[in-house]
């Protein structure tokens, strides 16, 4: 799972716990295993992506170049993390204060 909202919307929306976060400018780049930019953990195009963005919207436009790029496996939560919020999917997990804790230190990184 990719988290490609900004750094002021995690802060301001509550965090995605275990998802990477990239830049949304960058995200493309990083994922795609043939850009000098990935990450140097992406060595395939058979990796399944989940690209959450704060709406969807942007998540959706970089799954389409993503799979341009055949990353076929590419995929955007729908409606984001907003709906994902709305529906208290993240209640559990990000409910307590520890949680909390946890997710700026690793936010810091």
């Amino acid at each position: 799972m990719v988290d490609v909202r900004s750094q002021e919307e995690r802060t301001s929306q509550g965090p995605l716990l275990g998802a990477i976060a990239i830049d949304a400018d960058l995200a493309i780049h990083r994922l795609d295993p043939a850009s000098a930019l990935r990450l140097r953990s992406v060595a395939s195009t058979d990796v399944e992506w989940i690209i959450v963005s704060s709406d969807g919207a942007v998540a959706a436009e970089i799954v389409r170049e993503l799979r341009q790029r055949g990353l076929v496996y590419s995929r955007s939560m729908a409606g984001g993390f907003a709906a994902l919020a709305e529906n208290l999917v993240f209640d559990v997990i990000i409910g307590g204060i520890h949680n909390h804790r946890d997710a700026a230190v690793m936010a810091a990184h």
